[in-house]
Parts: C-alpha cells; structure tokens; sequence
C-alpha cells in the first residue's frame, strides 16, 4: 500500500478497486459522517441545498469519518475512493448486477406508505421540480391509493376507426399491464371513455396496481366496487373504441401535463396528487423520502409540545 499523502488523493487502480469493493460488502461502511450497512451506504447530503441538513435514513448514526474497516487506505485516500455514490461505484466495478434486486411487492408498499408531498419535497431537492401530474386528474372517491412501477399507454382520437380492429388492440393492451404495475394513459382526447368496468375487472384479477387516465372514465359505479384505484382527468358514458385509436404500450414514453413518464418508473398518487420517480433513481428517492416522514414525524411530536417553527427548522434541517 502507498504511503499516506493527505495532499495526493489520486488513486491508483488496485486503490480505486479496494475500496468500492469494501462497500459491496454488508460491513458497515463509514463516510460523511454516517454509517450504514453495505448497500444501502448513500451521500444523502450531497444534493441539499444551503442551509439544509442532510436527510438520514433511520438504520444510520452519526459517526466520526474514518478510513475503510479493512481496505488499508488512509482516511483521505479512502475518502476519494468512496466520494462517488454507491450506485456508480459499483456499476463502474460490473459488481452491481451481482446485489439483489430490491424486492418489487416491498417496494409498492413502502411507496404506499410514504405521502407523495414527502415525495415531491425530496425530488425538488434533486432539482426534478416537475414530477406531479396536472391536478384535474384525480381520484373516483376520496381516500383512494396507488403505488407502483408505470406501464405508458399511448393513443390519439381517431374518427370511425375501425371497430373490430381497434377493441383487439384495447383488449391486447390490457391484457399485457404486469402484475403490481399501474397503467398510465396519454389519450390526447378530451371526449371518451378509456376505461370501464370490463376493463378494470381485467386488471384487478391479473393483480394490477391500478390505472391513471389522462382522459375519462365510465362506469364509475361498478369499478368502485371492485375497489380499484383509478386516477381521471373525468367521466363520461362515451366509449372510446368508436372514437380513439391505441398508437403503442408498453416500453414507451407516455407523456401527460408535460411529464413523461417510463416503464418503471413508479407512480405514487394519494389525496394530494400524483408524482412520478424516475426508475433510475426509485431506490434512492424512497430512502430519502422515508428519512423525511420520520424527520417530520418527530417535527411534528416537537411542535405539538410547544417548538416553534423556526426553531423546529433550525433543530431539524427541513419543515
């Protein structure tokens, strides 16, 4: 090993290796002041902004930075060598594909679980400022939930298509929505009905997460029976097949006031609204936004007994 250069933080390969590989490991791994367990090591501070404190995830503890457990470096090699994010250490290593993925029905209920006003404040954070769909797009009933990865749907108004032609290729589409998936329409249409009954009993059985339509719905009824959370921008009786053609599903880009949205990115919508994450970026959104609900949770314990709010802003970063 070289000898320690507080002055030289250029690494030399077999340096470069050692420590991302460190990381790779389920040893706690120490940098910026906080410890976590392999991982799920991020720099959850490097995107905040002025005046911000960083946002930490509740299995971490503040601690004294310090060199890697069993790499060698000293503590400012170590620190150059693990300044970049996990996520692209490991990938420049090929060793990321060799973690396991996150498991995708945890995944749905811990974005469940987090408010999508938590959502959005950690995406601002990252400069995504517009993630939210348009507000006229919203719930059937009040209290209604979704959470999950997006599959795009696409298509266009269309006078006297072809009947036969265009329900095939509604019925194809639906029937290919992936289990825990939310289905996400860009119809360019303000007149039709894109999603009935039919078509939400289809989805639910298959185990789908739900659908949001940037067009209508009808038999409103019947599919709040089901207890299916649909998202529309209205309603009407007016079926589509007459009227609209399906353009492509699928791996495409569904583009809906002005967001676009990917297969796999994951849409959370709640009485608030509806946000969209970016699927690079899903794991670290949702850390983020989890250490952000629990932050405001003790903000809120804290202000109920008396805290002001500046001084709750200055104690805890955020408010």
């Amino acid at each position: 090993m070289l000898e320690d250069d507080v002055r030289d933080d250029t690494l030399s390969p077999a340096e470069e290796l050692e420590c991302p590989l460190e990381l790779a490991r389920v040893e706690p791994v120490r940098h910026d002041r906080l410890e976590l367990a392999g991982p799920q090591a991020l720099d959850v501070g490097s995107d905040l902004g002025d005046g911000a404190a960083p946002l930490v995830p509740r299995n971490a503890r503040r601690t004294s930075t310090t060199s890697g457990p069993t790499t060698g470096l000293s503590s400012s090699r170590y620190a150059a060598a693990c300044g970049r994010s996990i996520t692209t250490a490991l990938t420049a290593l090929s060793v990321w594909p060799l973690m396991a993925a996150p498991d995708p029905v945890q995944l749905r209920a811990r974005f469940g679980a987090i408010y999508t006003a938590a959502i959005t404040d950690v995406l601002d954070r990252r400069g995504l400022r517009d993630q939210t769909l348009p507000a006229e797009l919203a719930p059937l009933r009040p209290g209604l939930r979704l959470a999950g990865p997006a599959y795009p749907v696409r298509g266009e108004p269309r006078p006297d298509p072809d009947y036969d032609v265009a329900i095939r290729k509604q019925l194809a589409m639906l029937g290919a929505v992936p289990a825990g998936h939310v289905a996400v329409y860009e119809t360019n249409d303000s007149a039709s009905a894109h999603l009935g009954e039919l078509s939400v009993t289809s989805l639910k059985a298959r185990g789908c997460a739900g659908a949001v339509i940037d067009g209508g719905c009808r038999d409103v009824d019947f599919i709040l029976r089901e207890d299916f959370p649909v998202f529309a921008r209205y309603t009407t009786p007016q079926d589509c097949t007459a009227r609209w053609e399906l353009v492509e599903h699928g791996d495409v880009v569904a583009t809906v006031g002005g967001v676009e949205i990917r297969l796999g990115d994951h849409v959370v919508a709640d009485a608030d609204g509806i946000v969209v994450v970016p699927r690079t970026l899903v794991d670290e959104v949702l850390a983020e936004a989890e250490a952000k609900a629990q932050t405001e949770s003790e903000i809120r314990a804290a202000v109920r007994g008396g805290l002001l709010p500046l001084e709750a802003y200055e104690r805890f970063g955020t408010f």
